[in-house]
């Protein structure tokens, strides 16, 4: 009967504690949804299967709330000529591309596995942030989202100086789970 007593209080500080940290994370979500709103973000469905256990666990959030509101985002680079992908898992939301970009394709860097023409070089970059590559999640955005007005924006070229708050805001762009964007080659 002991025994019980003890399992069934294990049980209870378990469940307690696990709610716990569910209300806890439901409140912080709550609280990046509305910074996300204040900034005029459109949130969107995913764009992938989060199968890789890093993806899994990137998450929007806060640099550091006891310095204000500023988010940091994981974002996604798709190079859509080779299917290859690259993932920054801390991208904050006032970073430029180009600062990030920088690091991944130093001008010394030994070229990339995939890229046997040695062409991905920093200084041969564009980047593009595509607007309307899923549907916004709110039902009056996505209303409008399939109109053909919406259906008609194309591409948008990324200066290096562009920030990613710049980027996920652009008319147009819906933000998916995790921010993504193209880069290719220019000119390419």
């Amino acid at each position: 009967m002991r025994n019980q007593t003890r399992k069934a209080e294990r049980e209870a500080k378990a469940a307690a504690e696990r709610a716990e940290r569910e209300a806890k994370a439901a409140a912080e979500r709550a609280e990046i949804d509305a910074e996300l709103a204040t900034r005029g973000v459109v949130l969107g469905a995913a764009l992938f299967e989060r199968t890789d256990p890093t993806l899994e666990t990137a998450q929007i959030g806060f640099v550091d709330k006891t310095a204000g509101s500023m988010l940091q985002f994981p974002v996604l680079l798709l190079y859509p000529e080779f299917g290859q992908t690259d993932f920054i898992q801390v991208f904050g939301e006032l970073d430029t591309f180009g600062s990030h970009l920088t690091e991944l394709y130093p001008p010394t860097g030994a070229p990339l596995p995939w890229d046997s023409t040695n062409s991905y070089v920093f200084s041969t970059l564009a980047i593009y942030a595509m607007p309307c590559m899923t549907p916004p999640l709110d039902e009056a955005e996505a209303k409008v989202f399939h109109k053909p007005v919406a259906r008609g924006i194309k591409p948008v070229r990324l200066d290096m100086s562009t920030t990613l708050l710049q980027a996920i805001t652009l008319p147009g762009y819906v933000m998916p789970q995790l921010p993504a964007f193209h880069v290719m080659v220019a000119g390419s």
